[in-house]
C-alpha cells in the first residue's frame, strides 16, 4: 500500500491550488475527486449542442495574482485580461455602462457621486486585501498577542478620518449607505447588486455594505476564459508536478487512530497518510467523513451551526447571436434591477421560499467562433423552496428568467439553440454542496475573518491532528480567489 505525504480530498481550484503548495521532491501528494472531472463549480460543462460553460461561476477577477505567480500558472497558460465594464440595462432608454479600462458612461449627475464612492474603497482597499490575503489571527483565549496587533496597526495606518468612515458604514445597508452619494436608482442598484452574491441578504439588509467592500477590495484583473481556464491551468501544473489524480473515487471517511489522521476510506478501497486536507466544505469533512466519536463534542455543535442558505441558481444559454444592447454586445449585464428595490423583492421571494418572477439577472456572455453563450445567474432562488425542486418548480424558474431576458430582448427565445437550467437542488447534487451554498458558507460579520467558518476553526486546523480545511468555507471566502487551498497548504508546511 503506498503511504502518501498527503491526501487532497476535492479536486476543485482550492484543492488543486492546495495540492501543488504541499508537493515536493519529497512529498507524494494524492488528490481524490468524486467526479469524473477536476474542477469543482469552476469545471466547464456541456450542455448540448456542442455548447460549453466556464464553470458555475463566472468571475475570477478576486483570484489572487500571488497565489497565481507562486504556483507559477503563467507557465501553464494562464492569462490575465481587464474586467470588462458592467451594462446596466434600462426597460425604456439608455443603459448605463460602469467599470472597466474603457471608464463608465451615462451616469450624468451621479458622476461625482460615483467617483467619491470609488475613491473610498480605493482608499480602504489595500488594507482590506492585505487582511483577507493572510490567515486570520487566532481570537482564542490562549491566542497570541501580536498576531491580533498586527491587523489593528494596518487599520489604523487607515487615518482617523477614513477609519471611522470604515467603521461607521460597515454596519450599515448597502443601500442607504451608496444613496449618500447617488441619486440614480440604475447606478445605486448596479453598485449594490456586488454586495449580494453568497450572502443570506437584500440591499437594505444590515452589513451588506461590508461585503461590497469585501468583493471590491479583491476585484482587479480577470483570467482569460474565466474560471474554466483557472482550472486548465491548474490542471497542467498538477500534471507537471507528479500529483497523483484519482477521479471518480468518493472519499467516504476520514480514518482516525489514536486521535490523529491515518488516512481516507473511499469507494474503491484505503488511502493512508498521515495528513489529510479537505477542500469539500466544513460541514461535510467533520460531519459526513469523521466519526461522531473522534469529533469534540462542541465543535460538532459549531459546525452543525454554520449557516449554508443558498440562493444561487443558473440558467445557460447556447445562442446563434449574442444579447446586444444597441449594437453592443457587452460581456457583463444587470437585468431587471433598475432600482435597489427589485433586488429587495427579488431576495424577498428567497426569504419566503417563493419562486421568483421577472428575477434580476446577472448575465455573463461571451463567442466562440459562430458559438455563443449567455450565462445567466439568480441570486434569488431559495434552495429550501416551498413545494420542492420539482420539474415543474425547474421549467417556472427558466420561464421567469425569460421573462426578464425578453423584457429587454424582444424575441431573443428565438436566437436561443440549446439550454441548461440548475436550480439549487441540481447544484447540491452535482457538486455535493450543503444546502447549494457555493461559497460552503454564508457571508457575514459572523462567518467571516477569524470566525470563519467557527473561531476553533479558522486557523484551517483541526482538533485532530493531520486534519486540515480548505475550502471556500474558509477565510476569506468571496468567491473564486484560490487564497483558502494555498492558506491551507501553508498552515500544514
Amino acid at each position: 500500500m503506498t503511504a502518501y505525504g498527503a491526501i487532497v480530498i476535492g479536486g476543485g481550484h482550492n484543492g488543486l491550488t492546495a495540492a501543488l503548495k504541499l508537493a515536493g521532491p519529497n512529498s507524494k501528494v494524492l488528490i481524490l475527486e468524486r467526479r469524473d472531472v477536476l474542477g469543482g463549480i469552476c469545471a466547464g460543462e456541456d450542455f448540448g449542442a456542442g455548447f460549453r460553460t466556464r464553470g458555475l461561476l463566472d468571475e475570477t477577477c478576486r483570484v489572487r495574482p500571488s497565489v497565481v505567480a507562486d504556483l507559477g500558472l503563467a507557465n501553464h497558460g494562464l492569462t490575465w485580461r481587464e474586467r470588462p465594464p458592467l451594462f446596466g440595462a434600462r426597460r425604456d432608454g439608455p443603459g448605463l455602462l460602469l467599470g472597466g479600462s474603457a471608464g463608465t458612461s451615462g451616469l450624468g449627475d451621479d458622476a461625482l457621486g460615483h467617483r467619491t464612492l470609488r475613491a473610498f474603497v480605493d482608499k480602504v482597499g489595500p488594507t482590506v486585501r492585505r487582511i483577507l490575503e493572510a490567515a486570520p489571527p487566532d481570537i482564542g483565549d490562549e491566542a497570541k498577542i501580536l498576531p491580533l496587533v498586527r491587523p489593528a496597526l494596518d487599520l489604523r495606518r487607515l487615518g482617523k478620518r477614513d477609519l471611522m468612515e470604515l467603521l461607521r458604514v460597515a454596519p450599515a445597508c448597502v443601500d442607504d449607505w451608496v444613496t449618500e452619494e447617488v441619486a440614480g436608482p440604475l447606478l445605486r442598484a448596479m453598485l449594490c447588486s456586488e454586495a449580494l452574491p453568497g450572502t443570506w441578504m437584500g440591499p437594505r439588509s444590515p452589513t451588506s455594505t461590508t461585503t461590497l467592500l469585501l468583493a471590491e477590495a479583491l476585484a482587479e484583473r480577470e483570467i482569460h476564459g474565466g474560471p474554466a481556464a483557472l482550472i486548465s491551468a491548474l490542471t497542467a501544473a498538477v500534471a507537471d508536478a507528479n500529483i497523483r489524480v484519482e477521479t471518480g473515487i468518493e472519499a467516504q471517511r476520514i480514518v482516525v487512530k489514536n486521535g490523529c489522521v491515518q488516512g481516507v476510506e473511499t469507494s474503491d478501497g484505503y488511502r493512508s497518510s498521515i495528513c489529510v486536507l479537505s477542500a469539500i466544505g466544513p460541514q461535510t469533512t467533520l460531519l459526513d467523513l469523521v466519526h461522531p466519536l473522534d469529533l469534540p463534542a462542541h465543535i460538532e455543535r459549531d459546525v452543525s451551526d454554520i449557516r449554508v442558505r443558498g440562493t444561487l441558481a443558473k440558467v445557460h444559454l447556447g445562442l446563434s447571436k449574442p444579447l446586444a444592447f444597441d449594437g453592443a454586445a457587452h460581456e457583463r449585464l444587470l437585468l431587471g434591477a433598475e432600482d435597489p428595490l427589485e433586488l429587495e423583492r427579488a431576495w424577498d421571494h428567497a426569504k419566503h421560499r417563493r419562486l421568483p418572477t421577472t428575477p434580476p439577472l446577472h448575465v455573463r456572455q461571451w463567442s466562440d467562433g459562430d458559438r455563443h453563450v449567455a450565462s445567466l445567474t439568480l441570486h434569488c432562488a431559495a434552495h429550501d423552496l416551498d413545494g420542492g425542486w420539482t420539474d415543474a418548480a425547474r421549467d417556472s424558474l427558466y420561464a421567469a428568467a425569460m421573462d426578464t431576458l425578453e423584457g429587454y430582448l424582444p424575441g431573443v427565445g428565438e436566437t436561443i439553440v440549446a439550454s441548461e437550467t440548475l436550480t439549487p437542488a441540481d447544484i447540491e447534487a452535482r457538486y455535493a454542496l450543503p444546502g447549494a451554498h457555493v461559497f460552503h458558507g454564508e457571508l457575514a460579520l459572523d462567518q467571516l475573518g477569524p470566525l470563519r467558518p467557527t473561531p476553533r476553526l479558522a486557523q484551517y486546523k483541526t482538533p485532530i491532528p493531520g486534519l486540515y480545511l480548505g475550502s471556500n468555507g474558509m477565510h476569506p471566502g468571496v468567491g473564486v480567489t484560490c487564497a483558502p487551498g494555498w492558506l491551507a497548504a501553508k498552515a500544514v508546511e
